[in-house]
C-alpha cells in the first residue's frame, strides 16, 4: 500500500532531525518523488509512443531505429508485470525473449552468453544495437551491484506508483534459477 504524503513527510522530517536539521512545524516539505534522467526519459518515449505511435517516439528519444525505440518507449504494464514469467508468458516475442535471456546471461557471475545468443541478437536488431544493449545491461549491473556493496536499498518507486504486483513465476522456472 503507498504511503500518504503525511507518512512521507513525518519520516523525512525524522531523518533531518536524525542529520541535526530541525524543522519548524510552518516549513513544509514538498514530496517530490526521485526521478533519474534515463526514467524522465522513458517515460516521455512510452507517453509518446501510446499517444502519437512508435515513430514519433523513435524521433523523440533519438534513436536510428524502431527496435531500439520499442526498447525504451514501455509497451504496456501487463507486459511488464509478467518479466518474472518471460519465458513462459505468450506476452513476449521471440525476440523480446532473446533480449531477455541475453540480459539474464550478462548478469550471471560470471556471465554464461553463448555464442548462439549473441547471433541471433547480432541478426535481429544489428550489431550497433547489441552494443548498446550490452552497455546498459553492463551499466544497469553496475548500478545495482554498487547499491548491494554500499547497503543502498529500493526506494520503493512500485509502492509509491501503486503497481499491481508482479506475475509469480512458474515453479519449474523458479526452481531452476
Amino acid at each position: 500500500m503507498a504511503k500518504t504524503s503525511c507518512v512521507v513527510r513525518n519520516e523525512r522530517r525524522k531523518k533531518l532531525a536524525a542529520a541535526g536539521i530541525v524543522l519548524t512545524p510552518e516549513q513544509d516539505l514538498p514530496i517530490v518523488p526521485k526521478w533519474h534522467p534515463h526514467q524522465l526519459r522513458h517515460n516521455a518515449g512510452t507517453r509518446f509512443r501510446r499517444e502519437y505511435g512508435l515513430e514519433t517516439a523513435k524521433c523523440l528519444l533519438g534513436q536510428k531505429t524502431l527496435d531500439a525505440a520499442q526498447i525504451y518507449a514501455e509497451q504496456d504494464v501487463q507486459k511488464a508485470r509478467e518479466i518474472p514469467r518471460w519465458r513462459e508468458s505468450d506476452l513476449f516475442t521471440p525476440l523480446e525473449r532473446d533480449v531477455l535471456e541475453y540480459a539474464e546471461a550478462m548478469s550471471q557471475t560470471p556471465p554464461t552468453v553463448t555464442d548462439d545468443l549473441s547471433a541471433r541478437l547480432l541478426e535481429a536488431p544489428g550489431a550497433p544495437a547489441l552494443v548498446e544493449l550490452s552497455a546498459f545491461i553492463a551499466l544497469a549491473n553496475v548500478y545495482t551491484r554498487t547499491n548491494i556493496a554500499f547497503g543502498i536499498e529500493a526506494q520503493g518507486f512500485a509502492a509509491a506508483c501503486g503497481l499491481q504486483p508482479l506475475a509469480e513465476p512458474s515453479r519449474s522456472v523458479a526452481s531452476a534459477s
